[in-house]
């Protein structure tokens, strides 16, 4: 049985009744309130941060976090705070009006993580060192899994920009990942997520000229970092773990990856993070409102 247990689903969060329930906790704490997008990012925050002058609060999207900042500008309500992942914002050069939105330096935490020693430590764990050594062949496993999930970054992308409506939640990665290379089958990738979404200008869209799109968009000048979702990286690990360079008998699901990852992740990373510098930033900006250990 795996060493992780299933995050239960929250109820739905209405952006003003939990900016109100922030307001009436106010009354007998006067600390700082940090929003974050899900539980699992509280789970890692909690870890990291002074769990006794800031209140970690999970929202349940990153739109129910800008929603509730709106709300505590508007009001002008003081020591509230925000972490959400970039996603592209960093491509699109999008930036927040407000200086108490901060982001990931990387496409999203997971990212940050993998980024880490966390993920060195956990293939320690998890996997066979000869086997991995031949795979991996004087390269360094980040450049790998970058390389290969920057296809499916860009047709994540080229599904914001083109306003396709992709749904890419429950696509089966055994699908269009080649179980001896990790590479990605460029047809099965779409056709994958196509039988996912079923409707709208996506699906209109020629196969042959989506392959070509996500072919040309691949540019050795791009920050894979910024391009890449965490959890397609995960997913892919996953399978090199099971199926090439893994230890007998190890629990390879994604969700123990990501559980141990974040495990592994501690405040000596976090603290050569351009996200941990913003959060200083904010304290400094902010006093005397406190969120870092």
């Amino acid at each position: 049985m795996s060493s992780y247990t299933r995050t239960k689903r929250p109820i739905d969060i209405s952006p003003s009744s939990e900016f109100t329930a922030i307001k009436i906790k106010r009354q007998d704490f006067d600390g700082s309130f940090l929003l974050v997008e899900g539980i699992t990012d509280s789970k890692l925050f909690r870890k990291l941060l002074d769990c006794n002058s800031c209140n970690i609060r999970p929202v349940e999207g990153k739109e129910n976090v800008l929603e509730i900042i709106k709300l505590a500008n508007k009001s002008f309500e003081p020591g509230i705070l925000s972490i959400i992942d970039a996603d592209f914002d960093h491509i699109s050069g999008f930036e927040y009006e407000h200086t108490n939105i901060l982001r990931t330096e990387t496409y999203d935490l997971e990212g940050l993580m993998l980024k880490s020693k966390a993920l060195d430590f956990l293939l320690e764990e998890k996997s066979d060192k000869q086997k991995l050594k031949k795979f991996l062949q004087e390269k360094n496993i980040r450049t790998i899994l970058l390389s290969k999930a920057q296809s499916i970054g860009y047709l994540r992308l080229t599904s914001l920009e083109s306003n396709w409506k992709i749904k890419f939640s429950n696509m089966q990665f055994d699908r269009f990942v080649e179980k001896e290379t990790l590479e990605i089958i460029l047809d099965e990738l779409v056709s994958a997520v196509r039988d996912i979404t079923l409707y709208g200008d996506f699906y209109k869209e020629d196969m042959l000229e989506i392959i070509k799109i996500l072919e040309n968009f691949k540019s050795p000048t791009d920050d894979l970092w910024l391009i890449c979702n965490g959890h397609d990286l995960m997913n892919i690990l996953s399978i090199g773990l099971k199926f090439i360079f893994g230890k007998i008998g190890k629990e390879f699901h994604t969700k123990e990856i990501e559980w141990k990852l974040r495990d592994y992740y501690n405040l000596s990373y976090f603290k050569t993070t351009q996200l941990y510098n913003c959060l200083r930033t904010w304290e400094e900006r902010n006093k005397p409102y406190k969120v870092l250990k």
